[in-house]
């Protein structure tokens, strides 16, 4: 029954980096690459990205994956073709935020840091019985828990993408007009069809072709099965610190690099506020006889404001008793000061964030100089910005495919 206080500075620093982002939101520039490329294509498919981040209010998802990053380190961004016409079946793209990084696993042998050499990815849902059946209404639901895909009043669904490759003969041929082409056989027998004649074929070799895999399924029943439209795991990771130790990858947020200096910091606090708590309320030191007859008094004494305390002075026989007396109040040490001190410097230390950099008075005067400083703490965490880029140019990437 004694306190345990929590008093926590690492937040401050996280939403420094996620602020930092959110004024200086990152955006995608379309280039045109090779010689059958167009600058008004370029254009053109930039302005068709900046509608999908309209309409899917992509700044969230951002948002989130950043927050996720710097507080965990790992954040996620995913894209999915979303109907607008159920009539038509018309789609538009969009793009979604994860809101629990834990429920999106990637392939364990992705070694990027955008995931685009990921061949297989999950992502799991967790629903209640009545949104399991709005969004699959011709489900089975079992009755009790099986293999932890059914529990009380919730079920899990998952979505599976698989990378599948397939082989492919390529032709090479001249072209009509003289110019050189590469065509699949279909391809190639359309073209003689449209030109009356076999173009001469001046090569051959085998294509790897790939196309993703995309099931939604619970337990041992698949509810949905497609291809999704574009050649990459549509699951973009953000990370955070990464550090690979024998082959494996280890990832964190801001909260691990400051976790044991935070306990620290609450273990002086905590013992600081104890010490504090208990100075006005130090026992008594009594003897029996003074108080045996206002005991209801003194066992209340350390939960009441009674303005009095009763005793007796002098026994049945006479002799004078011992005046009751309190002890001296507990001093606070200063140690706990010195570490609680000692522990907020470890804090800003392990991130490279210090205090002068989150605003508050330095030895600088000048509007360049505390830019500068400012700047500084800035660029220590600079990473978590640079890798949500390098997703979102991922992102771009797939949304350019599909």
């Amino acid at each position: 029954k004694r306190p345990f206080l929590t008093f926590d500075y690492t937040n401050q620093y996280i939403m420094q980096v996620v602020n930092d982002q959110r004024m200086n939101k990152p955006g995608i520039q379309i280039l045109p690459v090779g010689s059958g490329s167009d600058i008004e294509v370029a254009h053109t498919l930039e302005g068709l990205f900046r509608h999908i981040e309209y309409a899917s209010r992509a700044g969230i998802a951002y948002d989130t994956s950043i927050e996720h990053a710097a507080r965990v380190g790992l954040g996620w961004l995913r894209v999915v073709p979303e109907i607008v016409d159920p009539e038509t079946n018309e789609q538009e793209i969009r793009i979604k935020r994860v809101v629990n990084p834990l429920s999106v696993m990637l392939d364990a042998n992705s070694t990027e840091p955008d995931g685009s050499d990921a061949i297989e990815g999950h992502v799991e849902t967790t629903y209640t019985e009545k949104a399991f059946k709005r969004a699959y209404p011709k489900a089975k639901i079992y009755g009790s828990d099986t293999g932890g895909w059914y529990g009380k009043d919730a079920v899990r669904a998952c979505e599976h993408f698989e990378v599948v490759t397939k082989k492919q003969n390529r032709l090479i041929v001249q072209g009509p007009e003289g110019e050189r082409m590469t065509l699949s056989e279909d391809e190639y027998w359309q073209l003689a069809k449209q030109v009356g004649f076999k173009p001469e074929v001046i090569g051959r070799y085998i294509a790897e072709v790939r196309s993703v895999e995309w099931i939604k399924y619970c337990g041992d029943e698949i509810f949905e099965e497609t291809t999704f439209p574009a050649p990459w795991i549509p699951l973009i990771p953000v990370l955070g610190y990464e550090l690979w130790v024998d082959d494996t990858r280890y990832v964190c947020g801001l909260t691990r690099r400051m976790m044991d200096q935070q306990v620290a910091y609450n273990i002086a606090r905590t013992a600081e506020t104890e010490m504090v708590s208990k100075s006005p309320k130090q026992p008594w030191l009594v003897s029996a006889p003074t108080v045996a007859a206002h005991q209801q008094f003194w066992e209340n004494s350390d939960k009441s404001n009674a303005p009095y305390l009763p005793w007796d002075a002098y026994d049945t026989e006479g002799r004078q008793l011992p005046k009751p007396e309190r002890q001296m109040p507990a001093q606070v040490s200063p140690g706990y000061l010195q570490l609680a001190q000692a522990s907020l410097g470890d804090m800003e230390a392990s991130v490279g964030m210090y205090r002068a950099n989150l605003g508050q008075t330095s030895n600088e005067t000048s509007g360049k100089a505390i830019n500068a400083r400012a700047r500084q703490g800035s660029i220590a965490n600079y990473h978590y910005v640079d890798n949500q880029a390098r997703a979102i140019e991922q992102l771009g990437r797939v949304i350019i495919s599909m």
